[in-house]
């Protein structure tokens, strides 16, 4: 297998990441690393990746989350193995959409550790760590395994996922050492993070009650600048020295040449929970230990014969235990040979690295069970769930076959069903040669009568019905029942231009290899100021990002088009649409016409106007349910996934916390919440004001429009990323029953 370990804080020769996780996996997989670092390599047969680590917190976790998401892309893995938390939503994505394996790394109890970071309000602590602790077992439902480091941990997890890999030194061959004696100062070693709350400085400040001659060597890498500076200032005067951080393969040797280990860590629910990996690495080279006296330690350490155990706030009392040691140097020994041998016997790598790899292969073996067939499966369009039954009016003889059908979905659309209908009475294009199926969502308006009174009275088209509800069913209802050469999917909600059928017919003739053709979307041309700015707003690259077909001019191939024209073939080489899509449909449609080798073309000489939603209530409703779905089509297609379909999703999730963060925010913070806002608010209206300008639209009041717009554009990227984020949590926590169940019977909106 293909196994791809991210890590988005450490770095790339971190022990468990590098030494233990990957390089073990790489003895039986194809291992790609990436984590922090410089230069990239293959070592221990894995391929290094590294990436610099940029700016803050929020900052470096999106830049980290960019380069591993780009690594994902190159290296295409069968597994996902990550480290950090920070990475729980980008693995549960990736579980939702990578079409991958997921595995989670857990070091420590993260909500746990929220409770003693110091950059968080103290009003806030508490309720977060409550909601990580609840996200991270709701996520952890959907990955396919937990390699959990900590006993205490894994309790928090179900059992079927989760499996103990403890952070237990690689078993290194024994060597002999020079045992300690009185005619030279005892040497004493920290190796591990330098942190105040690891207690290296109540080590250094014990050195001043230690009567015996010592030297201590401190090696390991200090997490912050200050402390590096407040520590070295605290060294001076006393036989310490600082090593640096020195590469994992060398600490061994620096523990070889002590005599005793300090581990004096001050008391942390990450600490007095779960053992000091450097503890064993002590106990690997034969180290005495002088350990924090906490119970589950007291018990490894001083009940099993191997150290000692001291309060680990006193220097006076790590002293003591030096000074002690030091007067019985066959004591030493024994507490040498006793940690060696519980290192051999029980707590080193091996073991772990065995549950490691078993679990892989379990992992490997689901995959296998998978068998992902290379041939494209076809929706059967005669099948019972998308089947409604249909007997066509005989409106048309048999042996007329127009050139297009035109299909309408519609539900509850008196205001807008007469204007589209009108519209496409006055093509110039001849009766005979079009045909009409409007699909009626059991309309409790008049939208059904009117409709048909209209159809009546062209001659060519009919009003049909769909039980389901739902937008799919109706546009596989009439795509069934179509007889045209060319299948026109329409809203009930636009209105095409005068020349829309020709020019679609032009399109066709001008390119053969086209399966579908379609045009740009202009904005409605209202009497009222509101519609005319949220129609702005809707086409604006500023509101719809990417979505060319509202504004460009070009000509040429896309992946989709708006109230395509598609030739009647394509149905019966890619099957029908998607019935348990109740939105977004269409996107879906197109993109496994592209999967499949077909085309579609954009002219931007098909223009159809599209009706804005009246109030901001509908077009909040509207871009909510448009984020929503766009995660299931996500979903079933993960090669649609662009990051930035993301940027709303980040939007609204940087606005709820800005929302919850306002109570206790700084003044410069609020300061600096009004700057954006303020630049956010310009944006809106310069996009807005330009974009109507570029399109002749007249609006009455530029003053009245410039206080509509912001409301609008934060509205249409706030709903859209809330929807996003519907999608997703249901996706993640809902079954796939129950969801179909909730969209089979949605009407459409």
């Amino acid at each position: 297998m293909k196994v791809l370990v991210a890590s988005s804080l450490h770095p790339t020769d971190d022990p468990r990441v590098f030494h233990k996780i990957a390089a073990s996996l790489a003895k039986r997989h194809d291992v790609h690393l990436i984590a922090v670092g410089d230069d990239a390599e293959d070592r221990n047969g894995v391929s290094i990746h590294p990436f610099k680590k940029r700016g803050g917190k929020l900052l470096g976790t999106l830049c980290a989350w960019s380069a591993i998401m780009s690594q994902f892309r190159a290296v295409r893995p069968d597994v996902f193995h990550f480290h950090d938390p920070d990475l729980v939503p980008l693995g549960l994505l990736l579980s939702l959409f990578g079409k991958v394996k997921v595995v989670y790394d857990i070091h420590e109890d993260v909500s746990k550790t929220l409770l003693k970071k110091k950059w968080l309000p103290s009003a806030l602590k508490r309720p977060l760590a409550r909601l990580f602790d609840a996200f991270e077992k709701a996520a952890a439902t959907r990955f396919d395994a937990l390699c959990i480091a900590e006993p205490y941990v894994k309790k928090r997890f179900p059992s079927s996922k989760a499996i103990l890999v403890r952070n237990f030194p690689q078993l290194v061959h024994d060597r002999p050492r020079e045992p300690f004696s009185p005619d030279r100062p005892l040497r004493l070693i920290y190796a591990g993070s330098l942190t105040r709350i690891r207690g290296i400085q109540t080590i250094i400040d014990a050195l001043e009650f230690i009567k015996t001659p010592v030297e201590l060597e401190i090696l390991g890498r200090f997490h912050s600048k200050q402390f590096e500076e407040e520590t070295l200032q605290r060294m001076q005067g006393k036989n310490a020295s600082y090593l640096g951080c020195v590469p994992p393969d060398n600490v061994f040797d620096y523990l070889c040449d002590a005599d005793i280990g300090l581990c004096c860590l001050h008391p942390a629910p990450s600490h007095t929970e779960s053992f000091a990996t450097k503890l064993f690495e002590y106990m690997s080279a034969r180290l005495p230990i002088i350990a924090s006296d906490f119970p589950l330690w007291r018990q490894l350490v001083q009940d099993s014969g191997c150290g000692v155990c001291v309060d680990p706030e006193n220097p006076e009392a790590i002293a003591r235990a030096v000074d002690e040691l030091a007067g019985n140097p066959a004591q030493m020994k024994t507490m040498a040979n006793t940690g060696r041998a519980l290192f051999e016997s029980e707590f080193n790598w091996t073991r772990e690295e065995e549950s490691l790899l078993n679990m892989y292969d379990r992992l490997q073996e689901g995959l296998e069970e998978q068998q992902p067939s290379a041939d494209r499966t076809i929706p059967d369009p005669s099948a019972e769930e998308h089947n409604v039954p249909y007997e066509p009016d005989a409106y048309l003889n048999e042996d007329e076959r127009p050139l297009f059908s035109i299909v309408i979905p519609m539900f509850n659309e008196a205001r807008s069903i007469e204007t589209c209908l009108r519209a496409l009475d006055a093509n110039d294009f001849l009766k005979e040669q079009f045909e009409i199926i409007v699909v009626d969502g059991m309309s409790n308006d008049a939208s059904r009568e009117i409709a048909e009174s209209i159809l009546e009275e062209m001659g060519n088209g009919q009003v049909v019905s769909n039980p389901k509800r739902i937008t799919p069913s109706a546009l596989n209802i009439g795509a069934r029942a179509a007889r045209g050469d060319n299948i026109i999917i329409l809203g009930a909600h636009s209105a095409v231009a005068p020349d829309f059928l020709s020019e679609n017919l032009e399109a066709l003739k001008r390119n053969h290899d086209a399966d579908c053709v379609g045009g740009m979307l202009i904005p409605e041309r209202s009497e009222s100021l509101f519609v005319n700015v949220i129609n702005v707003a809707h086409n604006c690259p500023f509101g719809s990002g990417g979505a060319g077909f509202r504004y460009s001019s070009e000509p040429g191939f896309r992946n989709t088009v708006p109230f395509g024209a598609y030739r009647r073939d394509v149905f019966e080489k890619i099957g029908y649409f998607d019935e348990h899509l109740y939105k977004g449909q269409d996107a879906e449609f197109n993109f496994r016409m592209i999967d499949y080798g077909l085309k579609i073309f954009y002219s931007p000489e098909i223009k159809s106007q599209y009706f804005a939603r009246s109030s901001f209530r509908r077009l909040f409703r509207q871009f909510l349910d448009m984020g929503w779905s766009k995660v299931f089509i996500f979903h079933k297609h993960p090669l649609l996934l662009k990051s930035y379909y993301f940027a709303p999703l980040a939007f609204a999730l940087v606005t709820m916390g800005i929302a919850l963060r306002l109570p206790w925010a700084s003044g410069y913070e609020l300061l600096s919440l009004l700057v954006v806002a303020a630049c956010y608010i310009l944006l809106s209206i310069y996009f807005g004001l330009s974009f109507a300008a570029r399109k002749g639209m007249i609006l009455k009041s530029k003053i009245a429009a410039a206080l509509i717009f912001p409301v609008a554009f934060f509205l249409m990227h706030f709903s859209y990323g809330l929807g996003t984020l519907k999608g997703l949590l249901e996706l993640a926590f809902s079954s796939l029953r129950t969801r179909r169940k909730k969209v089979e019977y949605r009407r459409m909106l």
